[in-house]
């Protein structure tokens, strides 16, 4: 609640000055009129100012619903991430939550511990998160040259990822940098039953300098890396157990 003087309120604080000043029947009677369109001297310290519709406020019936949320924000420091989380609505008549979240993570290799794998840089995540009845969330990063979208209900997840780059996805995670193409990719993954599947889409696919095709120059003559590739990639994730193809084409052949 921000008040006329510019001072900030929060939910306790405000009741309290209006149990001080006997406001109650005022404020469920006419929230707004009592306070913002007409105030009085026993009011001008404690104008506030609510973002919500003046129709809204102006109904009982509103009012207590009104009075049941807690709207606030958390900003959550830490040496593995930082949490930001502007606008916090929480009901606490039937305890649902809506809020948006911000995940700021500098170093990802110091979640090895739950990762269970080294990985190089960091990662920025936007989301927005309802929970009541089902938990619902919607998050959007930019990484690897890219962007995913991440929805996730209840226990079902899905991954869409577009205009990734292989090269910087390979050096992300610590593999052999072969191949640098452009992926799409859809992935569909139960958080339960750790079991999923993964497909995408590989453009201009074109092999960066290696051993096995240096030798395949040299004595065979075919130059691989004069090719460019289109080509498709699936996965069946079940636990730790995930099984890839990868099928590539010529654009020449």
């Amino acid at each position: 609640l921000k008040c006329e003087n510019g001072k900030l309120y929060r939910y306790t604080q405000f009741s309290n000055i209006v149990e001080k000043h006997n406001l109650v029947d005022k404020l469920y009677n006419n929230l707004l009129q009592t306070i913002f369109q007409k105030p009085d001297e026993t009011l001008r310290d404690f104008v506030c100012c609510i973002r919500l519709p003046y129709d809204y406020l102006t109904k009982d019936e509103n009012y207590k619903k009104f009075k049941n949320i807690l709207d606030t924000y958390v900003n959550f420091n830490s040496n593995l991430a930082n949490f930001n989380m502007k606008k916090v609505i929480y009901n606490l008549e039937d305890a649902s939550l809506k809020s948006d979240l911000t995940i700021d993570i500098a170093n990802l290799d110091k979640l090895f511990f739950v990762t269970k794998r080294h990985i190089l840089g960091g990662i920025k995540i936007d989301a927005n998160i309802k929970k009541a009845k089902d938990l619902d969330l919607t998050a959007k990063t930019k990484t690897v040259g890219g962007i995913i979208d991440i929805n996730l209900h209840n226990d079902k997840l899905v991954v869409n990822a577009k205009h990734i780059d292989t090269l910087e996805l390979l050096h992300k995670l610590i593999y052999p940098e072969i191949l640098k193409a452009s992926l799409d990719a859809k992935l569909n993954y139960n958080l339960v039953s750790q079991r999923g599947k993964m497909s995408g889409n590989l453009t201009d696919g074109k092999f960066t300098h290696n051993s096995i095709f240096d030798l395949a120059r040299q004595y065979t003559k075919i130059d691989m890396y004069k090719e460019f590739f289109n080509g498709d990639i699936n996965a069946n994730i079940d636990k730790e157990n995930i099984l890839t193809s990868l099928n590539l084409l010529s654009r020449t052949s």
